[in-house]
């Protein structure tokens, strides 16, 4: 007699079908080791494209409960809970835009580094998969609408299919939201 366990369908932990997924390996096809190793990962925050340094660690994850916190500066959202930590989530597109952002249903949150160390940075859309080969890109000049927040924090800036990308240093910006407290830095 099998106990009620083994009755358990092995099928109980395939993703539905109807729900539309990140797919990190999204329009990579099929491409050489060295390519692959070029593959970052870009977030859009406002009209900016960003990137971080390929040793960071970096997530997406979608519909995770920002918990608000009260008497907060109105650049950090709030808090999430992952996996035990609890991360600082920043909004920057006050910085970055005039446009008021609504409360979205579907949050993205984008979490730089890990553990104690990790951020999040609340974002409209997934992040997208870009070949940025630093060895064999030239650096351009940072556009003059680079907003101020990232003063000091563009590491580099590389145009890749027409496309700005900025390379930042989240601890540069989080210390420029810092010592701005509440003043707007656009």
């Amino acid at each position: 007699m099998m106990s009620e366990s083994h009755d358990i369908k092995s099928d109980w932990m395939k993703l539905n079908p109807e729900i539309d997924h990140f797919d990190p390996f999204e329009g990579i096809g099929n491409l050489e080791e060295d390519e692959v190793r070029h593959l970052r990962y870009g977030i859009n925050i406002g009209n900016q494209n960003l990137f971080f340094d390929k040793s960071i660690l970096c997530e997406a994850t979608i519909n995770k409960n920002v918990y608000p916190i009260p008497n907060i500066p109105p650049w950090l959202n709030g808090m999430i809970n992952l996996r035990g930590n609890l991360i600082p989530v920043f909004i920057f597109d006050s910085f970055i835009t005039d446009d008021k952002k609504e409360d979205k249903k579907n949050k993205v949150v984008f979490i730089i580094g890990e553990g104690a160390n990790a951020v999040g940075l609340l974002i409209d859309e997934l992040p997208v998969a870009v070949e940025i080969d630093e060895e064999n890109l030239e650096s351009i000049s940072p556009p003059d609408n680079t907003p101020e927040i990232f003063s000091g924090a563009v590491n580099n800036v590389y145009e890749v299919d027409e496309t700005v990308w900025l390379k930042i240093d989240i601890d540069t910006v989080i210390k420029n939201l810092k010592s701005h407290g509440t003043t707007d830095l656009a």
